[in-house]
């Protein structure tokens, strides 16, 4: 759906592009947009640059009224001064007219969000990123910025949320008022909030910590003070191996564990997070290295006497040794290791489609052990049964199961 717009956009502009004689006496082509305004561009634009112009301004309009409630104020017809850059220059044409509608002290933080979503310019983002990771600890969320703009457009989908969020105002009276309508716990949002900015960190280059050897004995020198936070990272040699981790010395809560794998251009593809807990954790393979940050959530110091043991493990998370479906009753018999949380499950048609929505149960723990499950009505067109697991370090791994009808009792 979203490449037939394209196609009628572009079928639009080529359609209806024109020259015209500005008030200045200059030529200027003019194009149409479907948002209510139409963009006076420098004289001879190439196609190409129209195309370009129409899904710019187009998703700026889009992405404004998502944060903000309302269309952007845009005069009609949009005058795009010549430039050696048309993008920056339809920006700032863009930017110029629509902020109006902000007030002055929200207007660098959305403009900086903007020109990352638009130009893919990461610059705001950066200058407001680097202090807060490079001085070693969080100890207040950086609320002022862009940062917390497209951390909402990445992890939010209510739009209504959004538009009771942004701008979040004076120390984030408005998200955290948002929140507060929502039931959401402000430690909740406030741990994913700086995952997703060390996730942005590790990307970006911005942090490097130490390279480890598995396997290896990891013992914080001392507590971490509140807000510490203290990295490592494994570069992992085989393909289909994993990481566990045995945790010792009676972890104080407020302790978290963050953890990545990162591809081999150094791009975050797995994301966990969960509370350092005694017993086993397991990191479920799923790229080339593995990062792993201790940060002290508590109002106190922590971490002293922790102990934890890390190696490589070839062994899956779980194996399905048997999945079976009669009517509405599904039969499990899954292998687990250790450091298996909570399973959901969604069964899928031969063509891959879901039939129903995703349900989770428990793990009953490390052996062989056998789930009945009852879906809601009977699934004749059932032939898949995906599968993922969430580990205890937060992190997920997935598998697609083919069923076979249970035997009669």
């Amino acid at each position: 759906m979203a490449l037939r717009r394209i196609l009628v956009a572009c079928f639009f502009v080529l359609m209806s592009a024109a020259c015209t004689v500005a008030a200045d006496g200059s030529r200027v082509t003019v194009v149409p947009t479907s948002d209510g305004f139409t963009l006076w561009l420098p004289e001879r634009a190439l196609t190409r640059d129209q195309v370009t112009a129409l899904g710019m301004s187009h998703r700026f309009a889009r992405d404004w009224e998502s944060f903000f409630g309302a269309k952007p104020g845009l005069p009609d017809p949009l005058v795009v001064p010549p430039s050696k850059d048309l993008r920056d220059s339809l920006f700032q044409a863009l930017w110029q007219h629509a902020a109006d509608s902000l007030e002055p002290a929200d207007r660098p933080a959305a403009q900086a969000a903007f020109r990352f979503l638009l130009l893919n310019d990461a610059t705001g983002l950066h200058e407001e990123l680097a202090p807060t990771i490079l001085r070693g600890r969080v100890a207040a969320l950086p609320l002022a910025g862009p940062l917390i703009y497209i951390f909402l457009k990445e992890n939010i989908q209510e739009s209504s949320f959004l538009q009771q969020a942004l701008p979040p105002g004076p120390d984030g009276t408005r998200l955290k008022a948002a929140l507060t309508a929502r039931g959401v716990p402000w430690e909740l949002f406030r741990n994913r909030f700086v995952s997703w900015m060390y996730g942005m960190a590790i990307e970006s280059r911005i942090v490097s910590p130490p390279a480890g050897s598995l396997p290896a004995v990891w013992m914080p020198e001392g507590d971490l003070e509140p807000g510490e936070v203290s990295q490592w990272r494994f570069v992992l040699d085989d393909a289909d191996e994993g990481v566990d981790v045995d945790v010792a010395g009676g972890p104080e809560p407020g302790l978290l564990a963050m953890s990545y794998y990162t591809d081999d251009a150094g791009r975050p593809v797995e994301a966990g997070l969960a509370e350092l807990r005694p017993g086993r954790m397991v990191f479920p393979r799923q790229g080339r290295t593995l990062w792993l940050l201790l940060w002290n959530t508590s109002s106190h110091p922590a971490g002293e006497g922790l102990t934890l043991t890390l190696w490589k493990n070839l062994m899956p998370a779980f194996v399905v040794k048997q999945a079976s479906l009669k009517a509405s009753q599904c039969d499990l018999l899954i292998d687990e290791g250790p450091g298996v949380a909570e399973y959901e499950v969604t069964p899928r048609g031969a063509e891959g489609q879901d039939l129903l929505a995703p349900f989770t149960f428990p793990s009953e723990g490390e052996g062989l052990h056998h789930y009945h499950l009852r879906f809601p009505g009977v699934l004749p067109d059932a032939a898949v049964l995906g599968l993922s697991c969430r580990t205890s370090s937060g992190g997920s791994l997935s598998a697609s199961v083919l069923l076979t009808e249970s035997p009669s009792p």
